[in-house]
């Protein structure tokens, strides 16, 4: 068993590097005592860029925020749908310990709230819809 060890041993020593020459050691010393040129990082260009496409899109989402100008200079009002404010459990609860006359009133008050908010209501769809005045297609003028 031991000769097959001193064998296997013979052959991983054959693996061992060899010392390297004075001539290849001078070269590499040689390349070291050379000034390399400064390579410039591509970093500080990618977060420019990265920069400079944030404040677009922040400027785009503000436009669209504010909404149109008007020709005479004021802003576009946007309707902004009110949610009508639902009772809470409590607030059933309440009413039902006051009398069942004041549970059906504050029912018959949120009904109404509700049938009046359903006829605004408008689809919902996976993508907002595209305000033309700020994003034009070639194909749109």
């Amino acid at each position: 068993m031991s000769d097959d060890l001193n064998s296997f041993e013979a052959v991983l020593r054959g693996f061992r590097p060899h010392p390297p020459s004075p001539a290849w050691r001078g070269r590499i010393a040689q390349q070291l005592a050379r000034p390399t040129p400064v390579t410039r990082s591509l970093r500080p260009r990618v977060a420019l860029a990265g920069g400079l496409i944030a404040a677009g899109v922040a400027l785009l989402a503000v436009l669209q925020v504010t909404g149109p100008a008007k020709r005479d200079g004021h802003i576009a009002e946007r309707s902004t749908l009110k949610r009508p404010i639902t009772p809470t459990v409590r607030a059933y609860r309440q009413a039902l310990a006051q009398s069942p006359a004041s549970l059906d009133a504050l029912l018959d008050e949120q009904a109404v709230q509700s049938a009046q908010t359903a006829g605004r209501s408008q689809p919902v769809t996976a993508f907002a819809p595209v305000n033309r005045t700020y994003l034009s297609w070639r194909g749109d003028r």
